[in-house]
């Protein structure tokens, strides 16, 4: 809850002049290695460099900086007048490099350059850097007290709270007064527990300076962790009546509020909505990224807590079993502290990034670069928050998860809350400014550590009384709830009450706890009050506990998940906010719904009555670790399925154009938007680099036993769109398939065989799986019930089944006796085999096998074997050998005869079963060859069997005379002209979006303008098994401009387009296009959705300023609009009418797709879809001058060329207008031009 110092804070000789301070240096000269240059440095520069850091103008002072740093490279102090600008900036790590290039000029820096150096690393979040110069520092200047004030606050940020207290020891005993050290070791002793002497050193800071900033705020939360809520709510006004618009501290205490019992949840959420008005801006710009439903998404995890804390204790094993193929993780930590969690979440994320010191400005800059998707915030109002970035919304989607989850943020920036319906119950809607995610279970998934100490036998068989305990944070021990507490212990006489935590190391908060339960009766003998401990250390304290007593209204959260894990049941009431059902969830969803109680009489009932059973307490202890390990808590693929699914459904949503609306999962994982009838269908994202099978129809897939349905990959078959299935599932194992229906195409039929048609009888028996085989033997408590079973080849109209899957459990001959017709085509049986005999008419592998040679199968091999082993269960697993095969599933393929005579969609669909579903990657090679060589090839390449280079590879010819070209000799709907040089590193992106366009009539032009990097081998290679492309190369580089013009001029068809060779289109571009510019001859243009993207391919939004509306219906309006408003030329790249640039001119002037565009505007409109996108990529710096692209060669263009360009062609096309009317056109024309280029 601590506000960040601020930059300001003494930061060495950034005060003072530059001027002076080159002054000052010059008496050192034979510390520099060119004191001369230094001494030579331009005063006037140095002047008007320290009047701009006065002002306050840091972008003018940085260009001053590097001017000088260009013309006195080698010099050290423009480096260090560059890093002070950068520092002022906020640009702590930018800042960084400069100075380390200072100081590498200097043959013996000065120790306040270290000093110096040190600062800046620590504000850019890099204080395990920084520790060793100030440690050099103070070594050298032991008297310098701000480098230990430095040295101190390093160490604290590096979790090394007892050396930061040393080092404050010795600050204090030189100047007991000093603000800055007085200040951080208040940090300091706040971060190792010491609570009273935090207090202390506060009221100290105070009486130096009683307007000192921060210091009320801290206060203030000191006040808090005693639950003195009155105090810390008067000194955060205390810190707000010095610092009005400190949001932060406005977050503090609308945090704070929640521990209050004096407030209702109606009055909390009036508090979020006028903390929203003051802390959210006016006016923001959303980040956009490119909405792609199917695409793999970049999300941001923010937080400080990926480590043993309670946000990294409760999402690891969620965010462990995200799949990779959805997501790319990136990870934002706010802290510098780690521990073996830490380690763990690292392996996990795609990239991690310390933003600890990053300032708000370039935190907001970096996560829009990042083209971050979807930003999950888990630091909220408490420490590390960044809720000053994230009001400015700079991720397109944002969702609020652990971490400070007390109830809504009460921010417009947060579109939903990641919530459950416990947390959130139906009619709380309307307290929430978030849209509300209902997950099916738990909100969180909890993590249990690997120290955690071993259960206990209950403590009160021992003690003889019944002993109470609370672990939870002691903030949370309102004076209502003690008073509650004491009734329960006052009708039971004899209990004792356990308490721990920070606070209680202090005296005077012990004697307060004790005063306040005397005062009602409860003897100070009968409460124990222990301080804080190691963690494994912690957690033992529930082996002398046997009923934990949840706090109200502010519940506990990882407590009762760790009071579960060590077999102590938590009994809680609810309170009135998010923040007071944390336990409620957590028992619910262990099962333990009657630990969950409305009112203060309910509590004490529930309480008592455990207290009162002891024999079935001590059953409860014993079984509650399993209970809990068992329950959806602990389950993180059953989690991450569910949060997988809510994170592709809002994106799709957003990606639909639609507004947040709240999520609500069925408790199969079906998930349904408020304001739609029936769940959503969900497109994943399929793996870029995964081999294109070409399907041009789904395998069909039917299972009996819900065999393929309950496979834990089902979602990804269905959600490939490769994949259908008819799932029998006559034992009743899914209750649904909603949740994979929210994928794909799937039919259940649940109490329902395959078979003969007739009836069966399922025989089902306790903690077995249900079958409709007769047992050989008497099982006692056997059910019996009929279900109906259904012939394969009494089903009218069923297609071609690829795929049978069978399972064990049922009467698999049968299945496959009444199935001979619909099975005649049918490219893999899977039939599971029991090699012991339990049930009558059990599948055999003989009699399988038997059936397969007759009806045109073979066996191919066993799958999925299951052994058992005799040894017994005290030899360790990892050297218990398992000999004996108790069951497998038959694979079958169709005979070689049968296989010989397959068409190549069925060879292919066959190669994609054994490929995917039972990974015979081998034989879907030999299948592939055997229609294809080349194709099979690229399937050993994408399954990294062989490197690519290994591979002869097949290329398309080259053609380098004109005439000869395709599309120059007959016409096409449209032809695609790529003009290109050097492009290598983005050339084979670009072709593969050709590629993939679905439209057939076209003609894709290359024109190689003589590259000498890779381009043209490239363009061959990926070209070669696509007759849409032709390949032209250039005797010479004969520049950009003469190549666009020629893809134009040696092509023939009715539309044309020019796509740059580094930019790429998303799926059915062409298509969508020409479908467009077909609706009307009134349309010349058509343009798709352009979105940035980088050198790393990286999408960074929508380019607004490329998006123009040229709809008006008078050509001389859209061409003056045009002249007037073109700037980003974007919409060069449009599919356009060729017959349009008939009268035109092709000329080399600067700027010449201004003239093309408007002359194309004056035949007809532009036309802009929204649901495709042209990707263009953007450089940071290109090595060529503009005019050596459009040239091919130095050169130089000039302005007014591009002026007469425009004049002349307007000239052309008001020719049929009366003089005067054509001279004033050209004269509006050219003065806008003139006024808008100089």
């Amino acid at each position: 809850m601590l506000e960040t110092v601020s930059f300001a804070v003494n930061i060495v000789f950034d005060c003072q002049g530059a001027q002076a301070m080159a002054k000052k240096r010059a008496l050192h000269r034979k510390a520099s290695r060119a004191p001369q240059a230094e001494n030579t440095l331009p005063a006037t520069q140095l002047s008007r460099y320290d009047a701009a850091i006065q002002m306050g103008d840091y972008s003018h002072a940085l260009e001053l900086a590097q001017d000088l740093i260009k013309r006195y490279p080698q010099v050290a102090k423009p480096h260090e007048l560059h890093a002070n600008a950068l520092g002022r900036q906020e640009r702590f790590a930018d800042a960084v490099a400069s100075m380390q290039r200072m100081l590498s000029l200097l043959e013996q820096p000065d120790p306040l350059h270290w000093l110096k150096l040190a600062q800046y690393h620590v504000l850019a979040g890099q204080a395990s850097s920084a520790v060793g110069n100030l440690e050099r520092v103070v070594e050298a200047k032991p008297d310098n007290l701000m480098a230990q004030v430095w040295l101190s606050r390093a160490l604290h940020q590096l979790g090394d709270n007892r050396r930061a207290l040393a080092v404050s020891d010795r600050i204090l005993e030189q100047d007991s007064e000093h603000e800055e050290a007085l200040l951080w070791r208040a940090r300091v002793l706040d971060r190792l527990n010491r609570h009273d002497e935090t207090l202390e050193v506060l009221e100290r800071l105070l009486k130096v300076n009683p307007s000192r900033k921060e210091v009320h705020n801290h206060i203030a939360s000191l006040y808090v962790k005693e639950s003195d809520y009155e105090s810390a709510e008067y000194h955060y006004r205390k810190e707000l009546d010095l610092d009005p618009d400190n949001r932060k501290v406005m977050a503090n205490l609308f945090s704070a509020s929640h521990y209050n019992p004096g407030y209702t949840a109606q009055e909390l959420f009036e508090q979020a909505q006028e903390w929203n008005k003051r802390y959210s801006p006016q006016q923001f710009s959303p980040a956009e990224t490119a909405r792609i439903a199917d695409r793999r998404l970049r999300v941001a995890l923010l937080s400080g807590g990926f480590r043993m804390h309670p946000v990294g204790q409760l999402i690891l094993p969620a965010i462990k079993a995200l799949p990779k193929s959805q997501f790319e993780l990136i990870v934002y930590s706010t802290s510098q502290a780690s521990d073996f969690l830490t380690d763990e979440f690292r392996t996990i994320a795609d990239r991690w990034d310390i933003i600890e010191g990053v300032t708000d400005t370039h935190l907001d800059r970096k996560i829009r670069d990042d083209a971050i998707d979807i930003l999950i915030d888990m630091n909220g109002a408490g420490d590390g928050s960044r809720y000053e970035v994230l009001v400015n919304k700079p991720a397109p989607l944002m969702i609020k998860w652990v971490g400070s989850m007390i109830n809504t943020t009460g921010l417009e920036c947060f579109d939903y809350l990641l919530s459950d319906a416990v947390e959130t119950p139906e009619g709380v809607d309307d307290r929430y400014t978030e849209k509300l995610i209902r997950l099916p279970d738990d909100y969180i998934c909890y993590h249990m550590p690997r120290h955690a100490p071993l259960g206990s036998a209950l403590p009160a068989l021992k003690n003889g009384y019944i002993t109470f305990g609370c672990l939870n944070n002691p903030a949370k021990l309102s004076p209502p709830m003690l008073a509650e507490w004491a009734v329960l212990m006052n009708e039971l006489p004899n209990s004792r009450l356990l308490l721990r935590g920070v606070q209680f190391e202090s005296p005077r908060f012990r004697s307060k706890i004790a005063a306040t339960l005397a005062e009602r009766g409860i003897a100070e003998e009968r409460v124990l009050m222990e301080g804080p401990g190691q963690h494994q250390e912690f957690l033992a304290t529930y082996q002398r506990i046997d009923i934990a007593l949840d706090s109200w209204p502010y519940s506990g959260g990882l407590t009762t998940c760790e009071a579960l894990m060590m077999g102590v049941p938590v009994v809680t009431r609810v309170g009135p906010t998010f923040a007071g059902r944390h336990s409620a969830s957590h028992l619910i969803n262990a099962g333990l719904s009657e630990l969950v109680t409305d009112s203060w009489e309910s509590f004490r009932r529930r309480v008592k009555e455990l207290a009162n059973d002891l024999p079935n307490l001590a059953v409860i202890r014993a079984a509650l670790r399993t209970i809990l390990i068992d329950s959806p808590i602990c389950d993180g693929p059953r989690f991450a399925n569910n949060l997988t699914t809510a994170l592709r459904a809002i994106w799709q949503r957003h990606c639909e154009g639609k507004a947040p609306e709240a999520l609500t999962f069925s408790k199969s994982g079906a998930a349904r938007f408020a304001d739609e009838d029936s769940p959503v269908k969900l497109a994943l994202a399929l793996p870029c680099d995964s081999f294109d099978w070409q399907l041009e129809s789904p395998v069909l897939a039917v299972d009996n036993g819900a065999v393929l349905a309950s496979r834990p990959d089902a979602r990804e078959l269905l959600g490939s769109g490769r994949v259908v299935m008819l799932s029998f599932d006559p034992g009743g194992k899914l209750e649904t398939v909603d949740h994979l229906a929210q994928y794909g195409e799937i039919q259940h039929f649940p109490l329902t065989s395959l078979g003969d048609g007739q009836p069966a009888t399922l025989h089902i028996t306790e903690g077995a799986e249900a079958v409709s085989l007769a047992p050989l033997v008497n099982i006692a408590n056997l059910e019996q019930q009929p279900i109906p079973t259904v012939a394969l080849d009494s089903i009218e109209g069923l297609p071609d089944i690829d795929l049978l899957a069978l399972d064990a459990n049922h009467d698999t001959l049968k299945v496959l006796e009444n199935a001979t017709q619909a099975l005649r085509n049918t490219l893999l049986i899977q039939a599971r085999v029991k090699f012991q005999f339990t049930h009558d008419c059990q599948p055999s592998l003989a009699g399988l096998h038997q059936w397969g040679t007759s009806h045109g199968f073979r066996f191919y091999r066993f799958h999925n074997e299951s052994y058992c082993s005799y040894f017994p269960d005290s030899v360790p697993e990892e050297k218990r050998q398992a000999t004996e095969l108790v069951s497998a599933d038959a694979i079958f393929l169709p005979s070689h005869k049968r296989t010989a005579q397959l068409s190549d969609e069925q060879r292919t669909k066959l190669a994609f079963l054994l490929h995917a579903v039972f990974g015979a990657k081998d034989i879907a090679y030999k299948l592939l060859a055997e229609m294809d060589q080349r194709k099979a090839e690229e399937y050993l390449i994408e399954e990294e069997m062989v490197e690519a280079e290994s591979m002869p590879v097949e290329k398309r010819q080259v053609t380098y005379d004109p005439a000869q070209l395709e599309c120059n000799q007959r016409e096409f709907t449209l032809c695609v002209g790529v003009p290109v040089y050097n492009e290598e590193k983005f050339i084979r992106e670009t072709l593969q979006s050709l590629k993939r366009q679905d439209f057939n009539n076209v003609k894709f032009l290359i024109s190689d303008n003589c590259s000498i990097d890779g381009t043209l081998e490239i363009v061959r290679e990926e070209t070669a098994d696509d007759e849409r492309f032709e390949i032209f190369q250039q005797h010479e580089n004969i520049g950009s401009y003469d190549n666009f013009e020629f893809v134009f001029k040696n092509s023939k068809s009715k539309y044309f387009m020019w796509l740059g060779a580094h930019d790429y289109l998303s799926d059915n571009y062409l298509s969508s296009m020409v479908g467009e510019i077909k609706k009307t001859s009134s349309t010349t243009m058509v343009m798709g959705v352009p979105m940035a993207i980088d050198e790393q391919s990286v999408v960074k939004g929508i380019v607004e300023d490329a998006i123009y509306d040229f709809s008006e219906s008078n050509n001389l309006g859209r061409y003056i609009n045009s002249v007037a408003k073109l700037a980003n030329c974007t919409v060069f790249h449009s599919v356009f009418r060729r017959s349009c640039l008939d009268r035109f001119e092709f000329r080399r002037t600067i700027s010449p797709d201004h003239v093309l565009i408007s002359h194309l505007l004056w035949s007809g409109k532009l036309v802009n879809l929204s649901d495709v996108t042209y990707f263009r990529r953007y450089f940071s710096l290109r090595k060529e001058s503009t005019e050596e692209r459009l040239l091919g060669s130095q050169g130089s263009l000039d302005r007014e060329d591009f002026y007469q360009y425009y004049i002349d062609d307007l000239a052309k096309l008001t020719s049929d207008m009366p003089d005067e009317k054509s001279s004033k056109i050209i004269e509006v024309s050219e003065s806008l031009l003139r006024e808008r280029f100089g």
